[in-house]
């Protein structure tokens, strides 16, 4: 609202209710212009009220005469057809041009304007109505108001369930469906919006069945951009025992040269996950957590056991077991694994893949306590419980399915040493008479 030219009231753009306030000066005797520039974005739950009050002073009371100007929500000239009062609008309230400055349709040889050509009656675009158009926009574009043919159109009435918020509509999100947080009546329905349930409501971005941030769907249903610890396979050469990392020929997927010696004191592992499921509130991930809750890396990527003659040692696991994934800590000979669920009732968690490693030998895979985990492998694996551990073909298999606390095992493993000729020394194992 403007008195005079002066902004007293914004309400900046779509609003919920407000009431504001504003005071300005007034002289006895003067005339104030009050200018209100108000748009409606719905037909429904839109309006003001405009209260004007003239204070008394100590000399005596002071009057004032409001003359209201009639208020209208179209004009003729704003290039919007408002049917039934407009028969056309062009977008300006100049006569003579097909549409006249009260927008009703003006005849062709009605038009006396020295610059139009009379000649151009009938050619529908040119912005004259002729003898068999019912209007003339001056362009041949559908959808506003005038057709490619110079027919009037008229604005199709909303269709709830076309995927389009139209007016009287509070969302639509393109099905019938009457419990998906969009009803079919197309009205929001707060009760159905549920984030974690595992579907995606109306308003929701995503939903993978759990309320944790860090899991690419964060807290409130909307995509997360996950970040990863530097990895072999990151397209960077980011970590001290990397020789390269792209996807070329002369570059080993443990991110070694091609050409580099066969001898060598690395020994890598990696996890391949094949499926992760949850119920209730789980939120097992595919991903791993190794020696920090702080950042995820991927699952099927090479990661450093040993090299430089020392093993790669973790922070102790019970530190960060509690992550959206699997929690890897790696010692000397030994990987930790915790899948962790701590949650309650109903909610599970299962993941099941296995264990690889290069230049290595997996010795033993086992539960770290009694958690009901089978050492052996039975064909039965799902979300009903049966976890199961084993050693198939020289790779570490497991299976865990976690209801409340957490399933941990420990995967042994030595290094291969047949590759290289080493010293015999103190130490090595051997007894030299």
């Amino acid at each position: 609202m403007y008195v005079d030219g002066q902004l007293l009231i914004d309400h900046h753009g779509i609003h919920a209710f407000s009431n504001k306030k504003a005071s300005i000066h007034l002289e006895q005797g003067e005339t104030y212009l009050i200018d209100i520039y108000y748009a409606e974005r719905k037909k429904t739950q839109a309006g003001f009220k405009l209260e004007i009050k003239v204070p008394g002073s100590g000399l005596g009371d002071l009057s004032a005469q409001v003359v209201p100007a009639p208020l209208s929500c179209s004009a003729c000239g704003d290039g919007f057809l408002d049917l039934p009062t407009e028969q056309c609008d062009d977008g300006n309230q100049y006569g003579d041009d097909g549409c006249s400055a009260q927008c009703t349709i003006e005849a062709c040889e009605l038009v006396t304007s020295e610059e139009l050509e009379v000649t151009q009656c009938g050619v529908c675009g040119n912005g004259l109505v002729g003898e068999n158009e019912q209007c003339d926009d001056g362009n041949l574009a559908n959808g506003d108001g005038c057709n490619d043919q110079c027919s009037i159109e008229i604005p199709p009435s909303s269709e709830c369930g076309n995927g389009i918020v139209e007016d009287g509509e509070q969302c639509d999100d393109n099905n019938q469906n009457n419990d998906d947080g969009c009803t079919n009546a197309c009205v929001i329905d707060q009760d159905n919006i549920v984030c974690g349930n595992g579907s995606v409501e109306w308003g929701e971005e995503c939903d993978d069945a759990n309320t944790m941030n860090g899991d690419g769907c964060s807290v409130i249903c909307t995509n997360e951009v996950i970040t990863y610890a530097a990895y072999c396979g990151d397209g960077v050469v980011n970590q001290s025992w990397e020789a390269c990392d792209d996807a070329t020929e002369s570059c080993t997927a443990t991110c070694q040269s091609v050409d580099a010696p066969e001898c060598s004191d690395l020994v890598f592992r990696r996890f391949v996950i094949d499926q992760f499921v949850n119920q209730g509130n789980g939120n097992m991930s595919d991903k791993l957590y190794i020696g920090t809750a702080a950042q995820a890396t991927p699952e099927n990527t090479w990661f450093l056991l040993y090299g430089n003659g020392a093993a790669v040692i973790d922070p102790a696991i019970s530190g960060y077991n509690n992550v959206p994934g699997l929690a890897v800590q790696r010692g000397n000979g030994t990987v930790a694994v915790a899948a962790y669920n701590g949650t309650s009732g109903d909610d599970r968690e299962h993941i099941q893949g296995y264990f690889e490693i290069s230049n290595g030998q997996i010795l033993s895979i086992a539960e770290t306590a009694n958690q009901g985990m089978e050492n052996q492998l039975d064909g039965i694996c799902n979300m009903i419980g049966n976890d199961e551990l084993s050693l198939a073909d020289g790779d570490a298999v497991f299976c865990s399915t976690t209801a409340t606390g957490h399933d941990n095992f420990v995967i042994t493993y030595q290094r291969d040493t047949t590759l290289c000729e080493y010293a015999l020394y103190c130490g090595d194992g051997v007894l030299l008479s």
